[in-house]
């Protein structure tokens, strides 16, 4: 009796076999297509990333070296206009102690003073009692601008006591150059303004005394114009504040 075995494999289940082998593949490759895919993403979102904050980064540097190099540049701006105010009143300091000016001509020659330098807009020597001659308690010639012409007055007044104002009180008591806080002056200029004041002495007997205060006065007008003029980017602007906190601009 003789058995043989037939090893002939169904059709059907070949197929079968066939499909869940590529069903296995495409699985893989699926798999592995989502990874790559996934860590392309990836990668793409850290350089996307690292480009954005590098790029704002600079953006951010070259804003802030634009806003620094516009407010130095604004500074000296206004410098060429704080500097020479500062020395002419220095001068005037300087002539006064050494009788440079004639006691009798000093409305004419403030005016004078005034009229050859645009960017003052007033200027004053506001004498101490009897420093301008015995008897005289006040006296404080002032000259000041009016549209084109200059004015003359004498800014004591029984509503404008000097000796009560900073930029007399202050300097009078520190001895010393001092520049005022931003003040609408009513009673003098009438505008909007800054002081320097510089103290000057006179020779009373031999002796060296106090004799008042010599003032420039600078409008704000154009110091604002200055502020005004600054521009960072789309949004940026500027201000200008005093050593106080006081804004200026």
């Amino acid at each position: 009796m003789t058995f043989t075995t037939d090893w002939h494999t169904d059709p059907i289940e070949a197929h079968l076999n066939e499909h869940f082998i590529a069903m296995k593949t495409n699985s893989l490759s699926f798999k592995i297509i989502i990874r790559i895919l996934f860590f392309t993403i990836l990668l793409g979102g850290v350089i996307f990333t690292t480009y954005y904050l590098f790029t704002r980064g600079q953006i951010e540097k070259a804003a802030r070296d634009k806003a620094f190099y516009l407010a130095e540049n604004t500074k000296q701006k206004i410098e060429e206009v704080i500097l020479p105010t500062e020395i002419i009143a220095q001068n005037l300091a300087w002539m006064m102690e050494s009788g440079a000016i004639p006691i009798d001509s000093i409305y004419s020659f403030l005016a004078k003073l005034v009229s050859q330098y645009p960017l003052i807009y007033a200027s004053a020597i506001a004498f101490e009692p009897d420093a301008y001659a015995p008897g005289v308690k006040t006296y404080a010639p002032y000259a000041y601008r009016v549209g084109d012409r200059i004015e003359t007055t004498d800014l004591w007044s029984p509503t404008y006591n000097y000796f009560i104002w900073d930029w007399y009180q202050i300097p009078a008591m520190l001895k010393e150059p001092y520049w005022s806080e931003p003040y609408y002056d009513e009673g003098g200029g009438a505008a909007l303004m800054s002081t320097y004041s510089v103290p000057f002495y006179v020779n009373k007997k031999g002796e060296r005394i106090f004799g008042g205060i010599i003032t420039i006065d600078i409008s704000l007008e154009w110091l604002t114009d200055i502020i005004n003029s600054v521009k960072i980017f789309d949004k940026g602007y500027s201000f200008l504040i005093s050593r106080f906190g006081v804004y200026v601009a």
